[in-house]
């Protein structure tokens, strides 16, 4: 008898996940805390406060009488008149730190204590930084000829004179248009992209060119190949929308999935979803596949050479790889696929007779209340896997098919340890708030920040943000065995 190559892929890794189950690991962790100063308690209900990517930093806003001010890791910025609320902002390399204030003079950018020029307002849904966070830019209009500057307490005037506006990057302004937004950077900090309005025509700006008018722009802006080269942007004219690649504009549909555009990560293919009037369908390096009740966003294998996706039709779900319907299930809606970091396993969640199942390499799993497909991961050698579930009240993580103890509340998705043999998590128990490693619990803090990730430093050392009695701490856990 001849196996499918899934089937063999499927055998190998179940057969990896039994013997990591058979033999759980005793951990226990040593937990210190870092203080990073006092936290408003508004900033914990009420606000959120901003958490730099890398979960050692936190900064909120704080309004006090008539000023306001932004404290960082307890230590406080000048105060002003007004900061935008939700306008604070880390670097991606988490040592900057910019926000949006607004005065009698104009609202200004101040990024790491240095205020920018002052304009007539700023968007500060607009502030971005570039990846390698060497430049920030944000939205930006000019005054209005004759009109008076803006007085500090208008947050959101009911009538604004007819301005123009300009993309800002470091000190570097756009041409003038009649409104910017969504700006983009590529992944090698090199190219800025951003929606624009002109008049009635609305446009793409890339590398300073625009593309030619459409009727609509995406939220989503525009999306870069890994390589930075290429750059692919959703058109809408009329009733049909068209993906364009390079410039090139692919054939019209109903609708184009602005979301679901992908490059593949040697940069050489890109697939969307797309609704014809039959259906729907995935368009694959400018072919069409097959057209179905509902597809999902296709997913790219990581060497580029394959691309994989789930399909409803008549009831039916279909995993679909490389054009190819490699095997049938019985369920009612599917999630997208997850791919191993090598290629060679593929996972998704399914809803199954009103239960959430997870598929690994076409091995159905134990039915559940609810299944997260966001929190199905891999692990970095791509012999194990986990996610979070929830039978009843309760609430833990599957891991290598053994679910864990479980909690009344978990709040991330399970993280792989560097080496593979650890699969952290933070969750609620009673009034506990903890990280969990291997079902060993570190010290209680009353709350975890919100925005806060479980960053591994080392293969047994990790620590995220969290408050204890109104004080932010870095909370560190250190594995034993």
């Amino acid at each position: 008898m001849k196996l499918r190559l899934s089937t063999l892929i499927g055998l190998s890794l179940f057969a990896a996940l039994s013997a990591y189950s058979a033999e759980p690991p005793k951990t226990k962790l040593a937990t210190t805390t870092k203080s990073l100063g006092p936290i408003a308690r508004e900033a914990l209900t009420s606000g959120r406060p901003s958490v730099s990517p890398d979960s050692n930093h936190i900064a909120f806003l704080v309004r006090k009488g008539n000023k306001s001010f932004v404290v960082r890791d307890g230590v406080s910025s000048k105060e002003y008149s007004w900061i935008v609320p939700g306008s604070t902002l880390f670097s991606p390399d988490s040592k900057q730190l910019a926000f949006v204030t607004q005065s009698d003079a104009g609202m200004r950018v101040v990024r790491e204590g240095v205020e920018g020029k002052a304009y007539y307002e700023i968007d500060g849904a607009t502030l971005q930084f570039s990846p390698d966070s060497s430049i920030l830019a944000y939205g930006a209009s000019v005054a209005p000829e004759g009109a008076a500057t803006r007085p500090a307490f208008v947050i959101a005037p009911t009538s604004i004179p007819s301005r123009e506006w300009v993309m800002v990057s470091n000190d570097h302004e756009s041409a003038l248009f009649t409104h910017v937004y969504f700006p983009n950077f590529s992944p090698d900090s090199k190219r800025l992209s951003f929606a624009a309005v002109r008049g009635a025509a609305q446009f793409y700006v890339i590398d300073g060119r625009q593309t030619r008018s459409v009727d609509a722009v995406a939220q989503v802006g525009l999306t870069y190949s890994p390589d930075s080269r290429r750059v692919a942007y959703m058109v809408t004219h009329g009733d049909v929308s068209a993906l364009a690649v390079d410039g090139v504009e692919g054939p019209p549909y109903k609708i184009v999935a602005p979301m679901s555009v992908t490059f593949s990560p040697d940069s050489k293919r890109v697939a969307y979803a797309a609704k014809n009037a039959v259906g729907t369908l995935i368009v694959a390096d400018g072919k069409e596949g097959k057209t179905y009740d509902a597809v999902s966003y296709p997913t790219f294998s990581p060497d580029s050479k394959h691309l994989g996706y789930t399909v409803t039709t008549k009831k039916k779900l279909l995993y679909v790889m490389d054009g190819v319907e490699e095997r049938e299930y019985e369920g009612d809606n599917v999630g997208h696929i997850h791919f191993s970091p090598d290629g060679k396993h593929y996972a998704f969640g399914m809803i199954k007779h009103g239960k959430s199942v997870v598929v690994v390499d076409g091995q159905e799993g134990k039915e559940y209340d609810m299944v997260s497909d966001s929190s199905i991961a891999f692990s970095p050698d791509s012999s194990r896997v986990a996610y979070t579930a929830s039978r009843g009240s309760d609430t833990f993580v599957v891991i290598d098919r053994q679910e864990s103890k479980p909690m009344d509340r978990i709040s991330t998705s399970p993280v792989f340890s560097p080496d593979s043999k650890h699969v952290a998590f933070i969750a609620r128990q009673g009034m506990k708030h903890v990280v969990i490693v291997d079902d060993a619990p570190s010290d209680a803090v009353d709350i975890f920040i919100a925005g806060s990730r479980l960053v591994f430093d080392s293969p047994t050392v990790l620590h995220t943000l969290g408050a204890r009695e109104l004080e932010a701490v870095r909370l560190e856990c250190k594995i034993t065995q």
